[in-house]
């Protein structure tokens, strides 16, 4: 058996203990197959090569963030990311419409979190508890590690919870969460949605397809619903089974809260249009994209673009209240960006500072960069009035979901 990539698909090759690792979660997922007789849902096999507490990307904190790592996160190309999130908290947290505590989930590398409570306190809203919820061992260490350079005073009011905790008031915080939670994937054919799903061809994984379960035909009726029209013969794609369990963990909560969940994705119109009718998965390894989940099983990221339509509807469901859909952009042109960065840029000591400061700004707002691929769906629960937000203030654009 191999992990080497097909011909035509150049990736840099993993190391000895790496490729050992892979090796290894193979074996369970050929065990996995075989148990489900022949054939593993995308869906399970999704959630072995990144959630296996022994060898899943980010279970075992394969996981590379920044320039050396798989991608960049926002909060990893600049710190102006964080203290806008912070901007936007302080409002809601300083006129008592929440209360001041942080809940984040999956909090990377935990930079988001250092530079959040870096820039909440600067003003005098220091959240009472910032919460992380992440299941992975090693990123928690990471995390720590991170929030190592914290003054001790904000270093002890972070601490980690394994699920939403049932008294909760304050903001939520979600930055490309949902794009990583497991997907079905099918295809239509006759008019009808099949399922994808996995085997193992002798060498490599390959995809095979089988019928399609109640629940997979329900939820592509729910696309063709939302869209206008049902899908086309031949369209490959996407749809996020997991969400709705993450959603209804939130809201569990009691007590007022805000969530904001950044991540990329369209409504379902835009999501499921004909342009995309490949569907959007996608993996990373050290910045290279493509589009092949069986390439280094457990060593590489595999996400799939957010139907925030859907996303919405759920909320709704659950008792959520939509606050607003924006995106990255104009979320953070509206949260204070274009001051942040001005006062950043003044106090800058030389050229090379500030060449740095600007191409971090234009990463995180141009159209063509983060700026447009990237929303923000802003919710609240047990909110009697949003009232205003400083990070909808530019544009707001829920009437596209």
């Amino acid at each position: 058996m191999s992990v080497i990539p097909e011909a035509g698909l150049r990736l840099p090759e993993p190391s000895p203990t790496a490729i050992a690792a892979s090796l290894l979660l193979i074996d369970r997922l050929r065990g996995d197959i075989e148990a489900s007789g022949g054939a593993l849902d995308f869906e399970r096999y999704m959630a072995r090569v990144l959630y296996d507490t022994q060898y899943g990307y980010y279970a075992a904190g394969q996981v590379g963030f920044g320039v050396d790592g798989d991608f960049i996160t926002a909060p990893e190309r600049s710190t102006l990311f964080g203290r806008c999130l912070a901007q936007q908290i302080a409002e809601l947290a300083g006129d008592g419409r929440v209360g001041r505590d942080v809940l984040e989930f999956g909090a990377g590398s935990g930079r988001l979190a250092c530079d959040v409570l870096t820039a909440l306190d600067e003003v005098g809203q220091a959240p009472e508890r910032y919460l992380i919820v992440d299941p992975s061992a090693a990123l928690r260490e990471r995390q720590r590690e991170t929030l190592a350079g914290l003054p001790e005073a904000l270093r002890t009011r972070v601490s980690w919870v394994d699920e939403v905790p049932e008294i909760f008031s304050g903001t939520v915080l979600a930055n490309e969460v949902i794009d990583a939670l497991p997907v079905r994937r099918f295809v239509i054919r006759q008019g009808q949605p099949r399922a994808l799903a996995v085997s193992w061809g002798g060498e490599r994984f390959v995809e095979v397809e089988r019928a399609a379960d109640a629940d997979l035909i329900a939820a592509v009726e729910g696309i063709g619903r939302r869209r206008g029209e049902a899908l086309p013969e031949g369209f490959r794609s996407e749809y996020n089974a997991s969400q709705a369990a993450w959603l209804a963990g939130l809201s569990r909560a009691r007590g007022p809260l805000a969530a904001l969940i950044f991540d990329y994705g369209w409504s379902t119109r835009e999501l499921y249009h004909f342009e995309r009718r490949k569907g959007t998965l996608m993996c990373h390894y050290r910045h290279l994209a493509h589009d092949d989940p069986y390439v280094y099983p457990g060593l590489q990221d595999i996400t799939a673009h957010v139907d925030f339509s859907l996303l919405a509807e759920q909320a709704r469901a659950l008792g959520f209240d939509l606050a607003g859909y924006v995106t990255q952009a104009g979320f953070l042109l509206g949260a204070g960006g274009p001051r942040l960065f001005e006062q950043a840029y003044a106090q800058a000591t030389d050229e090379t500072e500030r060449y740095r400061l600007s191409s971090e700004f234009r990463a995180l707002v141009m159209p063509t960069e983060m700026g447009e691929r990237f929303k923000l769906l802003a919710l609240t629960r047990g909110v009697p009035d949003s009232g205003h937000w400083m990070g909808l203030s530019v544009s707001n654009r829920i009437e596209r979901l």
